[in-house]
């Protein structure tokens, strides 16, 4: 049965995927024109974006911090006692700086396991890279709808881009239960732990998760990140239509990157990330414009992760002489 379900899984993830690339593939060829390419070439920009793959080096730190502060902690017991409760920060930052590019093996969640991997390697229980990942994935989420809800405050309903049954209504009452996720977490793992079944608790002992004030923080960082992220969309759109909303591409790049995100088997979301931003903003980019504004947000991306991750690896090389 698992085996049968783990074919269907990626099955359904091939199948997203040749969608998704195969409809930015028709719209560009459908609606790119010789005007697009003529502004990418008279705007000199190859500065302006690597200057933006610089810019997101730095904005990498955030979700980087978010989850090194999510590692909460461990008393080292039993057979994991002589290891150390706590990672530094600097090598918090490197571990994820160094599996960041992992993310784009099939899968999508090769990065969550070399987080794992290198974190036992430094002598970090399981459990706390485990549980941080777990917060993440949920944080995440919840930040990815706190910034689409705090854009839709300067959005009417009739500006929202409506995507078959993503309606004005389905939109808010998506925001709303998002934005309650960080309450519902620091419930969970403040008062839930305890009540769950024995075998999932013995696995816990030792345990001790982030404090409540320490996964609001996280939540907030992982805001930041989608926010500076869907700046980089903005900007990047300005090349092509000067009047772009900055709300209207903070409420749709919210979304987009938590339905990217969440999907299962898509390496790094891409091809869904950039179908949907077509999707959302082609009514005010024009479909052309958006999905190369997409293509070049991917790219800008791609080249502040490699930089990370050399940067990172150079670092911990040279720690480890």
């Amino acid at each position: 049965m698992t085996d049968r379900r783990n074919r269907l899984l990626k099955l359904v993830n091939v199948i997203v995927a040749l969608l998704s690339l195969g409809f930015v593939g028709y719209t560009l060829w459908r609606d790119l024109t010789w005007d697009l390419l003529a502004r990418l070439a008279d705007m000199a920009v190859l500065p302006q974006a690597a200057l933006l793959a610089l810019a997101y080096v730095g904005i990498l730190l955030l979700p980087a911090t978010a989850w090194y502060l999510l590692l909460g902690r461990h008393d080292g017991t039993g057979a994991e006692a002589t290891m150390p409760p706590r990672l530094a920060l600097k090598t918090g930052l490197l571990i994820y700086g160094i599996t960041l590019l992992a993310k784009y093996m099939p899968g999508n969640v090769f990065h969550l396991i070399a987080r794992q991997s290198m974190g036992l390697s430094v002598g970090m229980p399981g459990i706390v890279t485990a549980m941080a990942t777990f917060l993440e994935v949920l944080l995440v989420v919840a930040a990815g709808g706190m910034i689409s809800g705090l854009a839709a405050l300067a959005l009417v309903p009739t500006e929202m881009p409506v995507i078959g049954w993503l309606t004005p209504s389905v939109y808010l009452a998506a925001i709303a239960a998002t934005a309650c996720l960080p309450v519902l977490v620091i419930l969970f793992m403040r008062y839930g732990l305890s009540l769950l079944p024995p075998w999932p608790r013995r696995w816990l002992t030792g345990y001790h998760p982030p404090a409540w004030h320490v996964i609001l923080l996280s939540w907030l960082l992982y805001a930041g990140f989608v926010a500076a992220s869907a700046l980089l969309l903005w900007l990047i759109g300005r090349w092509f239509v000067a009047e772009l909303s900055p709300s209207k591409v903070l409420f749709s790049y919210g979304l987009i990157y938590v339905l990217s995100y969440v999907a299962p088997g898509l390496p790094g979301g891409l091809g869904l990330r950039e179908a949907l931003t077509i999707l959302a903003l082609g009514d005010a980019m024009g479909n052309g414009a958006a999905g190369v504004a997409a293509l070049c947000l991917r790219l800008v991306m791609m080249a502040g992760e490699i930089v990370l991750w050399l940067a990172s690896l150079t670092i911990y090389a040279s720690t480890r002489r």
